[in-house]
């Protein structure tokens, strides 16, 4: 069983920089475990920055060499980590200042746009959605969660102004005030995409809109418990629960007029 003492020698950091910087902000498992090592190997031994290879911080994590790289770029990137490659090997150190990290703090966040980092204040979390202005889809590299270093391409909604395509706009802010209603969003872009087909398709706002509403109403008469209410990528996505709410709850249809409301959703009929 181990039993470590700070007899045995311990790493000294600020009170300052746990509470108020690294409990603010959202970092990986492999950044923590970066992040301890660099500790060690500058605090631990009084020092401010050490220069320390690859190799060192692939063994002392035992972290892929790939992802100690990525790994490390990204903290550079967020100012976690300053850099200074004065020789073959790398110096590095640990950035205290932690008001000038470019990561999750307080208030702030960072967003992705391919391989760029952009920051944006944001005044709500959990399930309400921003008050943004869609415009159009972008696509977005990211990485797959196989061996070899694929990559597959995802969309997610703009937030920059762009005219001539009232349209589409229209159908992407509808989506969004749709998506706002329902009580469990998951997977966000995927249920706006999905919120934006069945509109392109010509099921209308209100009839979203008003499945939502009955399907609340349902949870409520029910006391259907939070870990069972539907996630909205399966309310509005492949299994189209939305399409059991749409009538009032009161009102059962018979299979025959499912058949016939679904036809006409889809310009069957």
């Amino acid at each position: 069983m181990a039993n470590p003492q700070c007899e045995d020698g311990y790493t000294r950091i600020a009170n300052e920089i746990l509470e108020h910087g690294l409990a603010k902000i959202n970092l990986s498992a492999y950044e923590y475990r970066i992040l301890a090592v660099l500790w060690r190997k500058t605090y631990g031994f009084g020092k401010t920055e050490d220069t320390i290879s690859v190799t060192q911080f692939e063994r002392a994590t035992g972290i892929k060499r790939r992802h100690v790289k990525k790994t490390l770029d990204s903290l550079v990137t967020k100012n976690i980590v300053f850099k200074d490659r004065k020789s073959y090997i790398s110096t590095y150190g640990f950035n205290k200042d932690y008001e000038s990290w470019k990561a999750i703090q307080d208030n702030k966040t960072i967003t992705y746009k391919g391989n760029t980092l952009t920051e944006k204040t944001i005044t709500s979390l959990g399930n309400t959605l921003l008050p943004i202005k869609v415009t159009e889809l972008l696509p977005i590299k990211v990485p797959t969660k196989e061996k070899r270093n694929y990559t597959k391409e995802i969309h997610t909604f703009s937030q920059t102004e762009n005219s001539g395509k009232g349209r589409e706009n229209t159908f992407n802010q509808d989506a969004i005030d749709i998506l706002s209603s329902y009580p469990k969003i998951v997977a966000r872009d995927t249920s706006l995409k999905s919120i934006v087909k069945l509109l392109k398709k010509g099921v209308t706002k209100e009839s979203l809109l008003q499945a939502v509403s009955n399907y609340k109403q349902q949870i409520k008469s029910k006391g259907i418990e939070e870990q069972y209410i539907l996630q909205s990528n399966n309310f509005f996505g492949r299994d189209a629960r939305y399409k059991d709410y749409i009538n009032s709850p009161e009102k059962k249809l018979s299979p025959v007029e499912l058949a016939i409301q679904r036809c006409k959703e889809r310009g069957d009929y």
